[in-house]
């Protein structure tokens, strides 16, 4: 897939079509943020919970747990295929599609507008976070740059991101009760020590009160990643082991290298990751002017890379195979399309 342009038949139009793939995208876009509102429409009493919460009858916490509970699981057909089209292609394809259409303010504001609400519908601060931070990147890095006066719209799209993370806790219901102090302060204790507390305990579980899972975890963790469930992976299992309650125990590749196969795991994790940060930074720098491609290197940066601090490594591994997936599917689309135009130029001039 790294390669998928060069190793493919129609490899000598790559430089006739780099740039010229705004349809493609635009296909693909639209068949995203169509699968996306499916899941909306779809989801049983969800429309109805939502007016719910803006009456105060109910918070978006307890929305999430209808919507992401092991028994709704098969609440509609199709419903693990639409998460996974939600949180691992539409963050990625927004931001291409935004790229291409950067002169058009209001295509860009909708866009914006709607891959936000879409990511937040179930209340799940991770995805809109990680997709708040790469529209942040993208911002900078193709508007802001170094030119003078940049330091207050750096302020500017930082703060848009701060107020759009208060708002969802708040949606959340985790602040009632708290003062304004103590807010920000359960705030930051979240972000900073909680996120990778439990995590910790893996360390003084293994070999002790569990066996070593000699891989077994990972395989584990695959249905929640599809799904968006977690109903029976190891971090349900440690966080009711350290709680004593139901719960996602957030711990980074090298605790779970550690859980499945001791010390030899953390040198191992630590080989694959090098490996993985390498080549997303090798492609970097190999990006030149190609869309696809700069904002693969965005959203590798601000979405897949910190997720590998905060989970299973099978995720971000299975996210950057489907995002190359996906890139290649737009070119084969491209190819398409640049096939048929030119065949039917082709038969006009012959036709007259």
């Amino acid at each position: 897939f790294l390669n998928s342009i060069r190793m493919s038949p129609f490899g000598k139009y790559h430089k006739i079509m780099q740039e010229k793939n705004s349809l493609a995208v635009g296909i693909t876009f639209v068949t995203v943020i169509t699968i996306s509102l499916l899941g909306v429409f779809f989801e049983p009493g969800y429309l109805k919970s939502i007016l719910s919460m803006f009456s105060g009858s109910i918070t978006g916490g307890e929305i999430r747990k209808n919507i992401t509970q092991s028994s709704s699981a098969d609440s509609f057909l199709g419903k693990s295929f639409v998460t996974f089209v939600k949180y691992q292609l539409l963050p990625f394809i927004s931001l291409v599609f935004l790229l291409k259409n950067r002169k058009r303010k209001i295509v860009m504001l909708a866009v914006v507008v709607m891959s936000m609400l879409l990511l937040s519908s179930e209340f799940r601060r991770g995805p809109l976070l990680f997709y708040t931070i790469s529209l942040v990147v993208l911002y900078i890095t193709n508007t802001v740059g170094f030119k003078k006066g940049a330091f207050l719209k750096y302020i500017y799209a930082i703060s848009i991101l701060i107020t759009l993370m208060i708002l969802m806790t708040y949606f959340l219901g985790r602040s009632q009760g708290l003062s304004f102090e103590m807010f920000f302060y359960e705030l930051l204790y979240r972000l900073i020590f909680s996120q990778s507390q439990t995590g910790t305990y893996v360390f003084q579980i293994f070999p002790l009160s569990m066996p070593y899972q000699d891989g077994f975890s990972y395989l584990q963790n695959l249905p929640s990643f599809i799904t968006g469930i977690d109903s029976g992976s190891l971090a349900l299992e440690i966080f009711k082991i350290v709680h004593g309650r139901d719960g996602g125990a957030s711990f980074s590749p090298f605790s779970e290298g550690y859980a499945n196969f001791g010390i030899i795991g953390v040198c191992g994790i630590a080989i694959v990751l090098s490996g993985m940060l390498l080549s997303i930074d090798h492609r970097g720098k190999k990006m030149t002017i190609q869309t696809m491609e700069k904002c693969f290197y965005i959203y590798c940066l601000t979405s897949v890379i910190p997720s590998l601090a905060m989970g299973s490594i099978v995720g971000p591994v299975i996210n950057i195979l489907v995002i190359r997936l996906l890139i290649f599917l737009i070119r084969v689309l491209n190819f398409s399309l640049y096939s048929i135009k030119t065949n039917l130029k082709y038969l006009e001039q012959t036709h007259h």
